[in-house]
């Protein structure tokens, strides 16, 4: 949970230029899941995935892991592993946001 402030300071900087930032959220039940957008103060969308259907479809093999999926809809990269700096995200960044 570590990596949330980092997520939430992306959100802030880069919405006004386009940027959609949903997490996904496996095998925690939705009252904690609640309970940590509040107290983190969240404001990006964080789904949850009961049933393992979206951790199914894309083959996730371990948590945290970030799709970069651009307008159109493309994956155009895919990290595994926690971000440490807001330069590591903006340098995926820089290949779908303008």
């Amino acid at each position: 949970m570590g990596e949330l402030p980092l997520l939430q300071q992306t959100q802030e900087k880069y919405s006004d230029r386009g940027l959609a930032l949903v997490a996904v959220d496996v095998a925690e039940t939705a009252a904690t899941v609640r309970s940590m957008v509040s107290s983190k103060g969240l404001t990006f969308q964080v789904l949850l995935d009961s049933n393992s259907s979206v951790k199914a479809k894309y083959a996730v093999p371990g948590y945290p892991m970030t799709f970069f999926i651009d307008k159109t809809g493309q994956i155009t990269d895919i990290r595994l592993g926690a971000f440490s700096s807001m330069a590591q995200i903006e340098g995926y960044l820089a290949k779908i946001v303008k």
